[in-house]
């Protein structure tokens, strides 16, 4: 390719570039503040001020919007997941990973409400439910392998089950915040903590009493509460 030609499709790049951005943040804007409903191709054409036809050189349909939104807030909380199995983290408790994994979520704006109508729009769409079980499928390993390196002896499909238990809380934790029925922050993430501490010991053992490793206090040998990667 000459020069000549770089200079005249470099511009073309550029905007192409600058409609899909302002396309992607429409239709961010309209889930978090619209919902799932109001969810629509000419709806983000209207938030972003383009044409309908503008979108469509994009994206064929408004699932294919969806998913690509989808797509983005699985992969942003997989990657606040990997961020916290670090060796420091892994060196302490099972309990200090959880509310480390915790913390990062809230700190990532992981609970908010574009991401309560990303999970919201799977009870709705079987195609985006099909599409999201990789994500989920992701999650649930790291869930494992959390619980396999503090000792869980438990066979994979019971560790699975409470993998699946694990997706239901958090899902329940984001409504309860995000609620006209303003509960208070510290009590709704104590609750949550509590919760998520009881699936971790049933994965654990059995009859969910904890075990050794579960109930290590961060604060032996000198090692910090604060969590480490995020």
């Amino acid at each position: 390719m000459n020069l000549t030609q770089l200079q005249r499709r470099q511009p073309v790049q550029n905007r192409a570039e600058k409609t899909r951005n302002k396309v992607m943040v429409a239709a961010v804007e309209v889930l978090s503040v619209q919902g799932i409903g109001a969810f629509s191709i000419r709806q983000v054409a209207k938030s972003a001020g383009i044409s309908i036809g503008t979108i469509y050189e994009y994206y064929p349909s408004k699932q294919a919007l969806l998913f690509w939104v989808v797509e983005q807030r699985f992969n942003r909380r997989l990657k606040v997941f990997d961020s916290i199995l670090t060796k420091e983290n892994m060196d302490k408790s099972l309990k200090h990973v959880i509310d480390c994994y915790l913390t990062a979520l809230r700190e990532a704006d992981l609970y908010s409400r574009l991401d309560l109508e990303v999970r919201t729009a799977e009870d709705r769409d079987d195609g985006l439910r099909k599409h999201t079980a990789r994500y989920k499928e992701e999650l649930t390993k790291r869930y494992i392998k959390i619980w396999k390196h503090f000792g869980s002896k438990q066979k994979i499909g019971r560790l699975k089950l409470i993998a699946n238990y694990s997706h239901e809380l958090d899902l329940a934790s984001m409504r309860l915040q995000l609620s006209e029925k303003k509960s208070s922050a510290i009590e709704i993430r104590f609750i949550t903590q509590q919760l998520a501490h009881v699936l971790a010991g049933l994965a654990l053992q059995p009859d969910g009493s904890w075990n050794q490793d579960f109930n290590v206090k961060e604060e032996n040998n000198g090692r910090s509460r604060q969590c480490s990667g995020h």
